[in-house]
């Protein structure tokens, strides 16, 4: 994927894949789910728990796409002799490699079969035919105007700029949030100190391999490069968007060879994401052109929903993940435009500015046709910080960062917002940024103020001070004291006052965002025995709390 900058980083690969093309591929489409065991009704027999618990939380719907594809269609596909490579239930498709002419024509004329289509084959590329750009170790003197923080160290700016410490301010670092990482290998990262926090608090739960049978940690380091944006910790030299969050790192991507048939796998490593009851898809790949000339995407074809990856990453979404793709990085090529799945209609496209906010030239083009805008939105892509896979931080330029970048930050940002469905947190990230009026197809809807995202959210919270208030007690003698947490920055009143509605008094205290206080109200002797109402005054709306003063002897 290298050729067209399909994996969003510019760098030479090191560790060729162990997947080696020597037959023809094909990709087989069934016309239906029939004589199948499985139903709708019984989805604990074909869903794991984590999926249901997700369709559950957020009212999604078990539908024919969950079912799995016929048993019985696949057992008369495999009695042909042909090697099934890879399957889709939610798009009803399997791709086989075979060089059989005969079991070719047995399939396709199955009376399940909807479809048969050659993908052909592919010619390991050279390395000289990589687009490379830089990806070398920072020199330190050279960064020390990035150098402003002690705590995100060098990785600060990446993260200042789209007001993302504020969430990790206020206690937000993405736990609880799982996000599943489509690449093309993690190497080393299972030894590297910038990752040693994520095994020691086993925030990695695990590994998945679609392109062969290798370890992810043995082959390509462009997935560590990602995963240390999102999860990295190097004491004063990098820090994560999403420190605190759980990952699954999945190879989708064969960097040897650039043919259509992986997009066939990164859906497939969707749906092994969504079983695993993933929150976030991160991908830094795409899909523009292939080695073989004829499976090249047009223009046209990227309208949303037209190709295997956009399909796949659409339901991806409809089951509850966000999706979060590169947006590429084509945009001095003459192709220039994004690939696929960031065309995708519910994929949040990312595209890339410099470390001074401004458009880098690179970021491929999208577009603000069709009623959407594309990329999305934007966040630093040149001259981001990465772990090293020889040790230490390195600089690395491409979509391939700014990605990540977003999608750590989402995770934090639904980490304080939980009932939020994955579009509407896809949709308040869209409007907090910065060209929300004024959208373009360079810079899409802009950078992202994570800040305001977070401030419209709680704004528009059915926000219940009952869930953050303790009085005690109650009954009272003297003194009343109530313990209040807040989570906005907001000046409360409280007001006692009787059954007829006689005030006896009015406190006020300020808050600021994530503070906690305890007020003391004192010296009420004087007070009646009875019925008091204790009125509470914050975020727009009154509270009121039933007290009842007894006498003491």
């Amino acid at each position: 994927m290298f050729q067209n900058a399909i994996i969003y980083l510019f760098f030479i690969s090191q560790f060729a894949s162990a997947f080696c093309q020597s037959k023809s591929l094909h990709r087989i489409h069934f016309k239906d789910k029939d004589l199948s065991p499985f139903s709708i009704e019984k989805s604990s027999e074909f869903l794991s728990q984590q999926a249901l618990n997700r369709r559950a939380k957020y009212k999604i719907e078990i539908d024919l796409y969950d079912l799995p594809i016929s048993k019985t269609y696949l057992d008369s596909i495999k009695k042909t002799g042909v090697e099934i490579i890879s399957s889709s239930k939610w798009l009803n498709t399997i791709i086989i490699a075979t060089e059989d002419s005969l079991a070719l024509s047995k399939i396709s004329n199955y009376s399940f079969v909807e479809d048969s289509k050659s993908l052909g084959k592919s010619t390991k590329r050279s390395k000289t035919e990589n687009k490379l750009e830089f990806s070398q170790d920072y020199n330190l003197d050279e960064l020390s105007r990035f150098y402003s923080n002690k705590d995100y160290g060098y990785s600060h700016n990446q993260i200042k700029m789209l007001n993302g410490d504020y969430l990790h301010q206020i206690g937000y670092k993405g736990k609880g949030l799982k996000i599943a990482i489509l690449d093309a290998g993690f190497y080393r990262a299972n030894s590297l100190a910038a990752f040693s926090q994520l095994f020691l608090n086993e925030q990695i739960l695990g590994t998945k391999n679609f392109v062969n049978q290798t370890d992810v940690y043995q082959n390509n380091s462009h997935g560590m490069n990602v995963l240390s944006v999102i999860g990295g910790n190097l004491k004063e030299k990098l820090i994560g968007t999403a420190p605190e969050a759980s990952f699954w790192l999945i190879q989708s991507e064969d960097v040897d060879y650039e043919y259509i048939a992986e997009e066939d796998f990164w859906v497939a490593a969707a749906e092994f994401a969504d079983s695993v009851g993933v929150d976030i898809i991160q991908s830094s790949l795409g899909y523009t052109t292939f080695d073989n000339s004829e499976q090249n995407h047009s223009y046209q074809d990227l309208n949303g929903n037209t190709t295997i990856a956009a399909k796949g990453a659409n339901i991806a979404a409809k089951k509850g993940i966000l999706v979060i793709c590169s947006a590429g990085n084509s945009g001095a090529s003459p192709w220039k435009y994004i690939g696929t799945p960031a065309d995708a209609d519910n994929v949040l496209a990312i595209g890339a500015v410099n470390a001074d906010s401004s458009y880098a030239n690179f970021s491929s083009v999208g577009f603000t046709n069709t009623l959407k805008i594309k990329p999305n939105i934007t966040a630093q892509g040149r001259s981001c910080i990465v772990a090293a896979s020889q040790g230490g931080i390195q600089k690395a330029s491409g979509t391939s960062f700014s990605a990540p970048i977003i999608s750590g930050l989402a995770a934090c940002l639904w980490q304080a917002f939980p009932e939020k469905t994955n579009m509407e947190i896809f949709e308040v990230i869209e409007q907090s940024a910065s060209r929300y009026e004024n959208p373009d197809n360079l810079l899409g809807f802009g950078l992202p103020n994570f800040y305001n995202a977070y401030r419209k959210l709680i704004q528009n919270k059915d926000y219940s001070l009952n869930e953050s208030l303790e009085i005690f007690p109650n009954p009272f003698s003297n003194e009343i004291n109530i313990f209040i947490q807040c989570a906005l920055e907001e000046e409360i009143e409280f007001e006692l006052f009787d059954f007829l509605g006689k005030s006896s008094f009015i406190k006020k205290i300020s808050l600021l965002e994530k503070d906690s206080k305890i007020l003391n109200i004192n010296d009420l002797d004087y007070l009646d025995s009875g019925l008091y109402f204790l009125k509470i005054k914050a975020f727009g709306k009154t509270f009121t709390h039933k007290m009842v003063k007894h006498t003491t002897f």
